[in-house]
């Protein structure tokens, strides 16, 4: 095991459980919590609720980006879960990079509840697990996890850790950008000396309003971000602005099946470029 790996179990190890006290008298140490830390403490929830399968997704942050930190500590954690003892199923990391592909979709859209439900649903997961790394300073780092059924969309139990100080090579993987935050993306604008894509066939998503949508709204935007590829495709599809009832998951469906012609630079020559791409709907009773 290299060393990253070691000190991404450490991370898990000290992650809160159901002993606070605990674990605030023991921040930190080597073996803390080796046998009463996360894996443990998420499959005695899980079990509790009755679940069979369960995901894991990569760990968003600091911000809305994916580093390889989050990633390392979701491998980690789903290798712990296959690994409890249990007859819980834990849905291969293999199959959940793969479904992001599928979908046309960024690692990091998981950050929306119904998103990360509608993506686990696909994988034949009963239940969620999703995390957040926040930074306190510099130095260290904390950890949020959510447990959540995937149908109804309740929540299962919640977890945090303490201040977790950074190794170096923590600090490097932090810095490994895997998924940029959407919200950070500069489209280029036209005027310039690039052509900007346009549609060739783009209609607009199918959607469907639940009746607490058409009651509390009269109008909705749904605001995503993606890459247009060569072949005029779109990829990695982020969003900016999301909205509930399945709007946003509408959106996305409708653009992964979008055909663009791609941008072109002062050459004439195709590139890729980010889009953000605007869709707002009005809803009439």
């Amino acid at each position: 095991m290299n060393a990253l790996a070691d000190e991404v179990r450490r991370c898990l190890r000290i992650l809160l459980s159901p002993c606070l006290l605990l674990l605030a008298a023991t921040v930190c140490t080597p073996r803390a919590f080796a046998d009463e830390g996360l894996a443990p403490s998420v499959a005695a929830a899980l079990a509790k609720a009755k679940v069979k399968s369960v995901v894991v997704f990569d760990f968003i942050g600091p911000g809305n980006s994916l580093n390889q930190l989050g990633v390392e500590i979701a491998d980690t954690l789903s290798d712990s879960l296959v690994n409890s003892g249990t007859k819980l199923k834990v849905i291969d990391r293999s199959e959940v990079r793969a479904i992001f592909k599928k979908n046309c979709v960024a690692p990091t859209v998981v950050r929306d509840p119904e998103l990360a439900g509608w993506l686990a649903h696909q994988l034949g997961a009963e239940s969620v697990i999703s995390g957040r790394i926040t930074s306190k300073d510099a130095g260290t780092i904390q950890l949020a996890v959510s447990a959540d059924i995937v149908h109804p969309g309740k929540s299962i139990d919640r977890f945090s850790s303490a201040e977790i100080p950074l190794t170096e090579a923590m600090k490097d993987h932090l810095e490994k950008i895997q998924s940029v935050d959407a919200s950070t993306i500069k489209p280029i604008l036209p005027g310039g000396s690039i052509v900007l894509p346009h549609c060739i066939h783009c209609p607009r998503p199918n959607f469907s309003f639940s009746a607490e949508v058409l009651e509390h709204k009269t109008t909705a935007t749904v605001v995503l971000v993606g890459v247009v590829t060569l072949d005029g495709t779109v990829r990695d599809i982020d969003f900016v602005r999301a909205e509930p009832a399945g709007l946003t998951q509408k959106a996305i469906e409708a653009v992964r099946a979008w055909k663009l012609e791609p941008a072109k630079d002062a050459n004439g020559k195709p590139i890729e470029v980010h889009q953000i791409i605007d869709l707002q709907v009005h809803f009439y009773n």
